[in-house]
């Protein structure tokens, strides 16, 4: 008999369960519709890219659309200062907010070393000064981002938008000490643009 109860009992409780998971079910129809535009911002390449570098050339890579872009430079020890290598385009009318991401990298340079990307305003003037290490002069350019030291997956801005119809050109500042062995490194970026001023997630 007490069996008999414990069997009910569970045949009671699979049945409530089922009423519980097994209740009204309403549709509403919707839609989500993709329509892909071309890209209001894209790489160009730059006035030097492609040209002789210490070893090989400046080597710039783009993408069919201009939405991906590779870089390979061949510095020495002490300043190595790459200009114009690559160019950003807005090809719309209105201002984009503009987001360097590093998504990671691979390799490294010697201890103190330095890779930094300088953002600067189509045909702006550059001035290298500074005893012994030269840099550009601060107040020229739009924005420094020292890959270096950059945290992964932190979205750095630049500090300005990028207004429409106009470009800017990146330049490569390179340091290696001197007595260290070389090495190669390659970092992995994103370059992240929106119209509202958001950081990306």
């Amino acid at each position: 008999m007490k069996m008999d109860k414990i069997l009910v009992g569970s045949v009671i409780a699979l049945l409530a369960f089922s009423v519980v998971v097994a209740n009204v079910f309403v549709y509403y129809p919707w839609q989500v519709t993709v329509s892909p535009v071309s890209p209001p911002i894209t790489f160009q390449k730059g006035s030097n890219a492609d040209k002789t570098d210490l070893s090989g050339s400046i080597s710039v890579t783009l993408g069919e659309n201009n939405a991906f872009a590779t870089i390979t430079i061949h510095p020495t020890y002490r300043v190595t200062y790459y200009k114009d290598v690559l160019r950003i385009s807005n090809t719309d009318t209105k201002a984009y907010y503009v987001y360097i991401v590093l998504d990671g990298k691979t390799g490294s340079l010697p201890s103190l070393s330095r890779v930094v990307l300088y953002v600067y305003q189509s045909g702006t003037a550059r001035d290298l000064s500074g005893w012994m290490t030269p840099e550009p002069e601060s107040g020229t350019y739009l924005k420094m981002i020292n890959l270096t030291t950059l945290n992964i997956n932190a979205p750095t801005p630049v500090d300005v938008p990028i207004s429409g119809g106009s470009k800017w050109e990146i330049d490569i500042y390179v340091y290696i000490p001197e007595g260290e062995s070389l090495s190669q490194v390659t970092f992995n970026l994103h370059l992240v643009y929106t119209p509202t001023q958001e950081n990306p997630p």
